[in-house]
């Protein structure tokens, strides 16, 4: 939780003062509205980074990341239920066929037993990762700007937080050393603004369980980087589940799919 909370903290120290000077109407939002942002912040952000780093505490690294990747399961009933978004054969081959993939590239199949709990919390984090997609469609359909969602979502998340840690130790710890200021402001810029806001616009333009598939291309730029930066070389297995992965990626973009 102490990590959620300094992702949010800096993510808003970053985004917050470039949209004051850039475009302050952007920081505008109706009463009525902040469900949609209280589902991407807490509902989502919250509780899925919270099921997914206690199923890496509790289990494996693999086995949290293979089960996170259940979400678009979760999207593509979501999004029929929801959006009325057709379930179509090629949808459902495509989620299988991501989920394979990011099975291989985890390196599950060589992970040992599993306990019913990581399953449970694995399973939830893959559920509230859906969710930030959901809520995400409906602030995009009342017209709100990526941007937008994605500080208030944040703003929300912080505050999701407090009760759940000590502010004082969390910030004693955060700002006790130049290395992790640099640390938190690399997280919140590299691995929090910028996918947030790609992520978000890409939801523009495609439906929402398509959106959520393709983003099961993360395992495999993680074996491409390990292998690139830290001398990581590839199993058969991560190749299969590359190979898999962009396959889905490639069904998804044919016509009428």
């Amino acid at each position: 939780m102490q990590i959620i909370f300094v992702r949010a903290l800096f993510t808003i120290l970053i985004l917050f003062p470039i949209i004051f000077f850039y475009k302050r109407s952007l920081l505008k939002i109706k009463l009525k509205d902040i469900w949609c942002f209280l589902g991407t912040g807490v509902l989502s952000i919250v509780l899925f980074t919270f099921f997914y780093f206690t199923t890496i505490t509790v289990s494996s690294l693999s086995l949290a990341a293979v089960l996170m990747y259940t979400a678009p399961f979760f999207m593509i009933f979501f999004a029929a239920v929801l959006f009325k978004e057709k379930i179509t054969v090629l949808k459902i081959f495509a989620c299988v066929i991501a989920f394979l993939g990011c099975m291989f590239v985890s390196g599950i199949f060589n992970s040992g037993n599993f306990s019913l709990y990581a399953l449970i919390t694995g399973v939830l984090s893959g559920i509230f990762y859906a969710l930030y997609t959901v809520f995400s469609r409906y602030a995009l359909l009342k017209g709100y700007n990526t941007i937008t969602i994605t500080i208030y979502s944040f703003i929300f998340a912080l505050f999701g937080c407090l009760p759940f840690i000590n502010i004082k130790q969390t910030l004693t710890v955060t700002f006790f050393s130049f290395n992790n200021i640099l640390t938190a402001v690399f997280i919140a810029f590299f691995c929090t603004i910028l996918p947030y806001l790609l992520y978000t616009f890409g939801l523009k333009n495609t439906q929402t369980g398509v959106a959520l598939i393709t983003a099961s291309v993360e395992p495999v730029v993680a074996t491409i980087i390990g292998f690139i930066f830290f001398n990581e070389i590839p199993s058969i297995n991560s190749i299969i589940g590359i190979v898999l992965v962009l396959t889905s990626v490639c069904i998804l973009n044919l016509k009428n799919h």
